[in-house]
């Protein structure tokens, strides 16, 4: 079962897409976020807008591997606020997994993303190390946090952390091997934007949306076309009408004088 709210998701992903180039002439750092904000909250939907029997698709997500390298590179509370934002907003654009669920993840996550610098340190500045580390911590401290503050059965729980657990931490140890040091290099100082990542994730979003949505670029063309032809047909004859009208208005004056 499917369940997208679009007119949210379509929202913010215009507004992403603002931010990111109107903040890349004075921030490149700011505009990177942006972009890394972007890709984290739509492979964030899948997660949330998809019923899954245990939770899968919803660690497929970029959060975790952005909030290690912005906690590294940009300061660990700038990271803390992404995670928890990114993780408790995308909540709004679907369906599926509770409120306190998602609010009890976003918080452990987040508690854990304060000490990811002193990680990056023992690790010896590696970053699968790293991420390894920070998702290995994860799902044992939900756990503990959901005795706690429980919304699930005890035998349910320990099922789900297990199978998510196992989950994150190969997802995050994948994604910090093949892309942790192309990430990492946007967010150095001195780095620069990258335009390919940017044209990367805007085709990504495009076929998704193709796929979800039923959108047709070849079917949306045609309408703009079709409608600037008719504005530009409209407008002659409109003009043409009113030369007609002062016309009629200067022989009737003139009728009228005589």
């Amino acid at each position: 079962m499917l369940a997208f709210n679009w007119p949210l998701i379509i929202a913010t992903t215009v507004v992403l897409y603002a931010l990111t180039i109107l903040t890349l002439p004075f921030n490149a750092i700011f505009a990177t976020i942006m972009l890394f904000s972007l890709i984290a909250f739509w492979t964030n939907l899948p997660g949330f807008c998809i019923m899954e029997p245990v939770r899968f698709l919803y660690m497929l997500d970029f959060v975790d591997i952005f909030t290690v390298i912005i906690a590294i590179h940009v300061g660990p509370l700038q990271a803390v606020a992404f995670n928890m934002f990114w993780n408790m907003y995308t909540k709004l654009a679907g369906a599926y997994l509770t409120w306190i669920g998602t609010a009890k993840d976003a918080f452990v996550q987040s508690f854990i993303t304060l000490f990811v610098p002193l990680i990056h340190i023992a690790t010896g500045g590696n970053l699968v190390a790293t991420v390894a580390i920070f998702s290995l911590i994860r799902a044992p401290l939900y756990f503990l946090v959901s005795l706690v503050i429980p919304h699930r059965s005890i035998p349910e729980q320990i099922f789900q952390c297990i199978v998510a657990g196992g989950s994150v931490l190969v997802i995050n140890a994948f994604y910090a091997k093949i892309f942790g040091d192309f990430f990492e290099n946007l967010l150095k100082k001195g780095a620069q934007f990258s335009w390919i990542l940017f044209f990367a994730a805007t085709v990504i979003i495009l076929l998704f949306a193709i796929f979800f949505m039923g959108f047709s670029p070849k079917k949306t063309s045609k309408k703009i076309v079709k409608r600037a032809v008719n504005i530009a047909r409209r407008k002659p004859v409109h003009q043409n009408t009113e030369h007609h009208d002062r016309e009629m208005e200067e022989m009737r004056r003139i009728r009228d004088n005589l």
